[in-house]
This record gives C-alpha cells, sequence and structure tokens, in this order.
C-alpha cells in the first residue's frame, strides 16, 4: 500500500479552507465579546416589552470595552430608562430597566416611581399592541421619564412590591426595575448595583417564538422601547 504523504500540495489546499475558517471564528469571537452578543429572555419580568421567548440584541460598544484579563475601558455610563444586561453574583445574567442613577434618590409607593423628588409621570393604556401577550389580568401604563418612555404592567389584583424607604444612590450605582412591576426580581430585593456588572444595552429583538406552542412570532421582531 503507499503510503499517505502530505505534500506542499495538499498543505497548501487544506491552508486554504482553514484559513478562513480560522479567520471567521476569530471575527465571531471579538464580535461577541466586544461588540454585541444574544440572549433569549426565559421570563415575563419584563413584561410587555421583553416577554418569554424573545430573543434579543445586547450591544456592547456603547458602554465600554473588556478586555480580557485587564480593565474595564468605560466609554459612557447608562442612562435613565435603557435596557441592560447585567450580571449577577450568582453567575445569571439579567435583563433589566435604569430607573437611578448616581446622585438619584428612588421612591416606589403604591406602584407609583419618583426619581429625587420627582413622580415619574403614568398614563393608562398607551401601547395596546402590547395587550395581545399579556394576561387579562394585567393592565398596560406607559411611562415617561428623561424625554423616554416605555410600557410597563402591573396585575391588577396583586399588589406591586414597593421600597421601605427611598433609596439615594452613589455614584456608579444603578436601581432596576423590571417593567413588569408585579413579577419581577430587581433592585427591590438586590438594591442599587454597580454599574461594573453592565454588560450591554438591549436595543432589538431578532427573533420570537412562543414556548408553549412554537409559533414564530413575527411582529415581535424589531427595535424595542
Amino acid at each position: 500500500m503507499r503510503p499517505f504523504v502530505l505534500t506542499r500540495t495538499y498543505y497548501q489546499r487544506i491552508r486554504r479552507f482553514i484559513n478562513p475558517v480560522i479567520a471567521t471564528i476569530l471575527i465571531v469571537l471579538c464580535v461577541r465579546y466586544f461588540v454585541l452578543d444574544t440572549y433569549r429572555i426565559p421570563s415575563d419580568s419584563m413584561q410587555p416589552t421583553l416577554i418569554d421567548g424573545d430573543h434579543v440584541i445586547g450591544v456592547k460598544i456603547p458602554y465600554g470595552i473588556r478586555i480580557p484579563f485587564g480593565p474595564y475601558i468605560r466609554f459612557s455610563h447608562p442612562k435613565r430608562a435603557d435596557v441592560i444586561v447585567i450580571k449577577r453574583p450568582d453567575h445569571e445574567y439579567y435583563i433589566k430597566r435604569v430607573v437611578g442613577i448616581g446622585g438619584d434618590t428612588v421612591d416606589l409607593k403604591n406602584g407609583n416611581l419618583s426619581v429625587s423628588g420627582v413622580k415619574v409621570q403614568k398614563k393608562f393604556g398607551m401601547n395596546a399592541k402590547h395587550y395581545r401577550y399579556i394576561d387579562p389580568d394585567h393592565a398596560v401604563y406607559r411611562e415617561f421619564i428623561d424625554k423616554e418612555y416605555y410600557s410597563i404592567v402591573y396585575n391588577v389584583s396583586k399588589r406591586p412590591q414597593d421600597i421601605s424607604f427611598p433609596v439615594k444612590l452613589n455614584k456608579g450605582q444603578l436601581f432596576l426595575l423590571g417593567d413588569n412591576r408585579t413579577n419581577s426580581i430587581d433592585s427591590r430585593e438586590w438594591g442599587p448595583i454597580s454599574d461594573d456588572v453592565v454588560f450591554a444595552e438591549v436595543v432589538l429583538i431578532w427573533f420570537s417564538k412562543d414556548p408553549l406552542t412554537g409559533e414564530i412570532r413575527w411582529d415581535r421582531i424589531g427595535l424595542i422601547e
């Protein structure tokens, strides 16, 4: 039997195949580590903005770059109304909305949010398209903060969790809430979080699939509030 010899021709062919594969892998890894990543929504804590089965894109560049085994180079800090991805000490990723930043005093009583003594404006039923994806015992509201707005929901038969006393945020701290104010684990339980644990800003639903029926929810795809 003729022995197999890795000739120069074979080697060149293998390199022509392997080099693009390696380059593609490196580009994908760099993009996912430095630029953006994808996340699946596993619960309804951000309902109606994000619901179970939504797949979202989180963009990392707006806040900074994490150097492997090096410093975190920060470009900017999260703003009120941003939807962000954080990593908690339990190593789980959470997606919540920023309602307070460093220097703010946040209060939440009877479902009414106040930031530094100013009550956040809230209007009922301002985004009817969300009703399709929430239970009939929930009411949709729209909150307005820093010229931004977003939709939130309350279970009409369940009292939302308040904050025991106003929380003063130090520099570099954030106060986060889920848009589903009666069914969310957030800063009402954790307290303020450091913005060093922020990984990305969520900007887009790129895919959505009902976890029960398998139906693709095409109307969910697009930019989020």
